[in-house]
């Protein structure tokens, strides 16, 4: 079981994974969907800091909004639900081949939503 100690180390691999997004998402040579998979690597992270923080084990589920869901009302202020419903998708869609198309202008939007994401998980680990 995590214990509430374990949240900032959740919570510095969801920033790596932000960073790592940001990174594929500048390198010309490759397609935007890694870097939304990553966010979404963010995202998750940051809620599972949240929840640890929280007293809450973190199921083992990749849903944004089962994880928000999990976080009592009081914490759950921070976190928009738009972006979670923004960045959610890429869990499934950045591990598989698709016919969709990811352009880049829309990989900053599902990145600054995971920003948004993980800042708020900051906010709710820094009341500490």
């Amino acid at each position: 079981m995590s214990e509430p100690a374990d949240a900032p180390t959740w919570l510095e691999q969801a920033e790596v994974e932000l960073r790592v997004a940001r990174h594929l998402l500048a390198a010309a040579d490759l397609p935007p969907t890694p870097a939304a998979f990553h966010a979404h690597l963010a995202a998750e992270k940051a809620l599972k800091a949240a929840l640890i923080r929280s007293g809450v084990e973190p199921p083992k589920v990749h849903q944004l909004n089962r994880l928000l869901a999990e976080l009592g009302d009081l914490h759950r202020r921070g976190f928009d639900p738009e972006d979670l419903d923004l960045v959610n998708p890429w869990a499934v869609a950045g591990r598989y081949p698709s016919a969709a198309v990811l352009l880049r202008e829309e990989a900053v939007t599902i990145i600054e939503a995971a920003a948004r994401i993980v800042e708020a998980a900051r906010g709710l680990l820094d009341q500490a």
